[in-house]
């Protein structure tokens, strides 16, 4: 029998609860973007767009331009400036699932590399996820590398 020596997740959703880091965003995203939109509405629009985008592959990009035609974000800011926004406010914000922490112990304990498997924002995940950095498999649609499905 063959022996496991890494054992690699999924971020999104696997070990962090994106929906709830949304929740601990809203404050800062109505701040920083001056939306009309009451709290609630601003987190069922951000976690539609995100999710939207994820699917699509789009990314932070997809997500911006969804915001600005549903006028959620006006249509003048730039990527930049919403780019700056995700990796300022993200990393401190993000919500773990309750034995996440507890999981990458017992796979450290068990003698497994945890390691990552990414779309692409390593500098993001690098800082958010230092713990379990030593491996990130980055897939890279030009390498033929995507979500089954």
């Amino acid at each position: 029998m063959k022996r496991i020596d890494a054992i690699a997740f999924d971020l999104d959703h696997t070990l962090y609860d994106r929906n709830e880091t949304w929740s601990a965003l809203t404050a800062s995203f109505m701040r920083v973007f001056e939306t009309s939109l009451s709290g609630e509405q601003l987190l069922r629009s951000l976690r539609r767009a995100d999710y939207e985008s994820t699917y699509e592959e789009s990314s932070w990009r997809g997500m911006l331009q969804k915001l600005q035609r549903w006028g959620v974000v006006k249509p003048d800011v730039p990527f930049e400036t919403f780019d700056a926004f995700i990796r300022t406010y993200f990393p401190d914000a993000i919500v773990p699932y309750k034995d996440t922490y507890r999981v990458l112990d017992w796979c450290r304990e068990m003698g497994f590399a945890p390691s990552l498997i990414t779309n692409g924002h390593t500098g993001l995940q690098e800082r958010t996820w230092e713990t379990i950095r030593s491996t990130i498999l980055q897939a890279r649609p030009a390498a033929g590398c995507r979500r089954p499905g």
